[in-house]
């Protein structure tokens, strides 16, 4: 089997910081925040500007999904990540003698 990798992927790989503003209706604001994040000198000022930031990314990730139109989206997100499993008649025979 082969597996496949899209370029999104593969540029996520290579720049993981770039995480934070994927599918963010407020990246743009993200990106301006973290200027000011690596300019600021005051260790107090810029620990309330992390979490500000923090706050900042979880809401644009809500407000880009609740602005998803397709329902595929949001039934992904409610589903979650479904991982295949191959099975024999082994592991149900198992399963059987374990309820008993």
């Amino acid at each position: 089997m082969q597996e496949k990798t899209t370029l999104g992927q593969l540029l996520r790989s290579q720049r993981p910081e770039l995480e934070d503003f994927a599918c963010n209706l407020y990246g743009e604001d993200l990106l301006r925040l973290d200027f000011f994040i690596e300019s600021e000198t005051d260790s107090k000022t810029r620990d309330q500007l992390i979490v500000e930031r923090e706050l900042l990314k979880r809401e644009g990730e809500i407000a880009w999904l609740m602005n998803a139109a397709d329902q595929i989206t949001h039934l992904s997100v409610k589903v979650g990540l479904r991982q295949k499993r191959r099975m024999t008649w082994k592991d149900f025979d198992q399963k059987g003698a374990n309820d008993e």
